[in-house]
């Protein structure tokens, strides 16, 4: 497999499943573990979409020292198009099968906890859970911790699937060799240098980063993403580490051209449909928010200022 920069946008005249990446970046490889996540995904409950089976692969690529291909890897995806299937499978097959420790985490407590659920109705909420969907994938629980904030699934082999929402500071009570950054385009600076230590001494020796979301929007502070994308569109050295999935629309346009959806959203026709984004237009949001939720705009990057917002930060000074 090769890199690739930049893909073309597809015509207007788009069908469903027609939806080509904006970016996609990946380094060569020859083997992937994603091939075996990709073909367990039925035995999870879900039926992946091509675009989500690639991303498998991509995040599943090992390099010629059996380590990840990608130690760092980013997907801006837009709403409603089943973007956290494939990390779900990823971290499932990954934890319960691969003996690895995975923490999970969102940047708000009510997505934490719709996360936890799909988890628990797939593995139980204990060893030998009845109500268990899956019940291979239960057998192998053999501790849950339920307990508000420290929530983990330990398995045997070793695997660990934790969950966390995101704060400054991080009370964890492991190392993880893989963390998963869902609501990305929230994520700080500071957040990440809480988590990133976790990484440090994970037992598997083979860190990956994961960072899953839609685009930044304007005025956030959230810096994390937007500096991990930069990296994927500099490319070079910048991105020697990293593989990035980007589907989306260069300009706002017009937003109710729905032929334009198709060329933005990978699962539109398949497992998303248009009632869902057409819900999103009678939201009342403007139509850059909608471009950037529901068509994967980025705002341009503007100049950078004489004078970074940190250090401006750093000047403060107490009241008089």
């Amino acid at each position: 497999m090769t890199e690739t920069a930049r893909s073309p946008q597809p015509s207007t005249s788009s069908t469903a499943g027609s939806a080509r990446p904006r970016l996609r970046r990946v380094r060569p490889y020859q083997r992937t573990v994603g091939d075996v996540a990709a073909e367990l995904a039925s035995s999870l409950g879900y039926d992946l979409v091509p675009w989500q089976r690639q991303l498998l692969l991509d995040m599943g690529a090992l390099g010629g020292d059996g380590k990840w291909a990608h130690p760092r890897v980013g997907m801006s995806i837009p709403r409603q198009q089943g973007k956290s299937v494939g990390l779900i499978v990823w971290v499932c097959v990954l934890s319960a099968l691969m003996g690895y420790k995975v923490l999970w985490t969102d940047h708000n407590y009510s997505t934490t906890c719709e996360m936890l659920s799909r988890f628990r109705d797939m593995f139980g909420r204990r060893p030998a859970d009845a109500t268990a969907k899956h019940k291979a994938y239960n057998r192998r629980v053999t501790h849950v911790n339920n307990k508000t904030a420290q929530e983990a699934f330990e398995f045997k082999g070793g695997g660990v699937l934790a969950f966390s929402t995101r704060t400054k500071s991080a009370a964890l009570g492991y190392s993880f060799d893989v963390v998963i950054y869902d609501e990305a385009q929230e994520l700080t600076g500071e957040q990440v240098q809480a988590i990133a230590p976790t990484m440090s001494s994970g037992a598997a020796h083979n860190p990956q980063s994961v960072y899953l979301g839609t685009p930044t929007r304007a005025g956030s502070a959230a810096e994390s993403f937007q500096e991990v994308r930069a990296d994927a569109w500099v490319g070079g050295e910048s991105a020697a580490d990293l593989c990035w999935t980007e589907y989306g629309l260069d300009e706002v346009g017009d937003v109710a051209d729905e032929s334009r959806w198709l060329r933005a959203n990978p699962s539109l026709g398949a497992l998303a449909n248009f009632a869902a984004i057409r819900m999103g237009m009678r939201s009342g949001m403007g139509e850059l928010a909608f471009a950037q939720e529901y068509l994967g705009y980025w705002l341009p990057k503007v100049a950078d200022a004489v004078v970074s917002a940190k250090e401006w930060g750093e000047c403060q000074a107490p009241p008089p």
